[in-house]
């Protein structure tokens, strides 16, 4: 029979939740999406957390619905939330032109849940924060080695844009980050152009500097993380040749001398 959640308390229809989520329920889908405009954010959190399992991609408009009215708000329901979009098989992509910035943050980190490389979509969002959580979503963790150059690509991109999102850190570290693993001629040279704006944060630009450095030699650590990479030593004609061309202009410049010197 399908679970009957009304004139029950909530302490009833969270575990009816549960339940359905562990035996997953199909049926319950309708009873489930309207859990979530329930009184208690408990028992949303739990509806939530039970659709997630359930696999039917029709609740995706209840689900986008239910995140913008959460936003930062409550953020176990939000994951829930997004966990739900996620397991759903909803479309996601389409969210790219949603208006609501929630819906589209939820959009990249269900992307990012599912490992799908297509969050590179959200790279050029007119969102700082968007960009902050796809750019996370490739770089991190497990990494979308797929994806990740489109994130290289993204350093000279930046460039004359918004001095926020230019000089963020969260960004534009794992977009030097992401030429460094790519360590082909064109994502060396973005490194050295880059290291060559005067108008980029010099932390930012001496870390260009710094993997061009580390290229020489090989990487087993990432440059963000920390994690266990092993990157592949470059070699040193690449670095050379892609370093001279700005090197005049580095040495010129007072900020990022010593990291200039270090290179040499």
């Amino acid at each position: 029979d399908q679970p009957r959640s009304r004139g029950l308390g909530d302490v009833y229809k969270r575990q009816v939740c549960k339940v359905v989520g562990d035996v997953v329920l199909p049926a319950a889908v309708p009873q489930l999406l309207r859990c979530l405009s329930d009184a208690s954010p408990r028992v949303q959190y739990h509806a939530a957390m039970a659709l997630a399992k359930q696999g039917d991609a029709s609740c995706g408009a209840a689900l986008v619905l239910a995140v913008t009215k959460v936003r930062d708000g409550d953020v176990f329901l939000r994951h829930a939330l997004i966990a739900a979009m996620a397991g759903s098989g909803m479309e996601l992509l389409p969210l790219l032109t949603h208006p609501d910035e929630a819906a589209r943050v939820a959009a990249v980190v269900a992307l990012r849940r599912r490992g799908d490389g297509a969050v590179r979509r959200f790279l050029h969002d007119s969102s700082p924060l968007v960009v902050r959580e796809a750019a996370r979503a490739i770089h991190d963790d497990d990494s979308m080695l797929a994806a990740m150059p489109e994130l290289a690509q993204l350093l000279p991109e930046l460039d004359g844009k918004d001095p926020v999102l230019r000089n963020d850190p969260v960004v534009m570290r794992r977009a030097i980050s992401a030429n460094l693993r790519c360590g082909d001629a064109p994502a060396l040279a973005r490194l050295a152009r880059f290291a060559a704006q005067r108008t980029a944060d010099v932390t930012l630009r001496e870390e260009a500097l710094a993997s061009l450095t580390v290229a020489l030699e090989g990487v087993p650590l990432d440059r963000v993380e920390g994690r266990y990479r092993n990157i592949a030593p470059v070699a040193a004609e690449k670095v050379v040749a892609v370093f001279s061309e700005h090197a005049a202009a580095l040495l010129q410049d007072p900020l990022p001398r010593s990291a200039v010197l270090r290179v040499r």
